[in-house]
C-alpha cells in the first residue's frame, strides 16, 4: 500500500500492464469537495484494479474508504459520515461506444489523467443529498414543550361545527 498515490498516472498504461493500486489521498488534496465537508480532515483509502476486460477493453474496479466529516442538516452539529462504494469504470475514446451494464463511462482526451480527480469524482457521486444523525440528541427544539396556557384558540374551531 502506498503512503500518498501520484497525482496523475497514465491509465491505459496501468490497464495493459494490469496494475493495482492501493493507498491513500488526503482530502485536503480535493477542492471541489471542500464545500459539502465541515473539515478536511482524514484521507481516502483506494483498492483498484486496471485491467482489460473480456471484450478488450479497459476498466477500473475496486472500492473507496473514508469517513468524511459533514455538517447534520437537523441539528447542525458535525457528524461522522462513513463511506464506502465500489467502483466500476471503463475507459472510453469517444461518447459513441456503448457503456456495458454495470460500469460508468470515464471518457478520456489525454493519456495522462488525475487520479485525485476520479477519486474525487467518485466520492461526489457517493454523498448523500441531505446528510443527518438517525436520533439528533442535540437538537434544542425536539425537547422543547408547548405550553397549554401559551397556545391561542384556533380561530377554524367554530368551521368544525359545520361540518356535521
Amino acid at each position: 500500500m502506498l503512503e500518498k498515490l501520484p497525482n496523475f498516472i497514465d491509465t491505459k498504461r496501468f490497464t495493459l500492464q494490469n496494475c493495482h493500486l492501493k493507498g491513500n489521498v488526503d482530502l485536503a488534496e480535493m477542492s471541489r469537495l471542500h464545500d459539502s465537508l465541515y473539515n478536511q480532515d482524514g484521507t481516502v483509502e483506494i483498492d483498484w484494479h486496471f485491467t482489460i476486460n473480456e471484450q478488450h477493453r479497459p476498466i477500473i474496479t475496486g472500492n473507496i474508504q473514508t469517513t468524511l466529516n459533514v455538517l447534520c442538516q437537523r441539528c447542525l452539529q458535525v457528524m461522522s459520515l462513513p463511506i464506502e462504494t465500489k467502483v466500476a469504470l471503463i475507459i472510453l475514446n469517444n461518447e459513441d461506444q456503448e457503456v456495458p451494464d454495470n460500469y460508468e463511462a470515464l471518457i478520456l482526451t489525454n493519456p495522462e489523467t488525475s487520479l485525485y480527480n476520479m477519486i474525487e469524482d467518485e466520492l461526489l457521486l457517493a454523498l448523500p443529498i441531505v446528510s443527518y444523525h438517525t436520533d439528533c440528541s442535540s437538537n434544542q427544539y425536539k425537547t422543547l414543550k408547548a405550553d397549554p396556557e401559551d397556545l391561542k384558540p384556533n380561530p377554524f374551531k367554530i368551521l368544525e361545527n359545520l361540518k356535521n
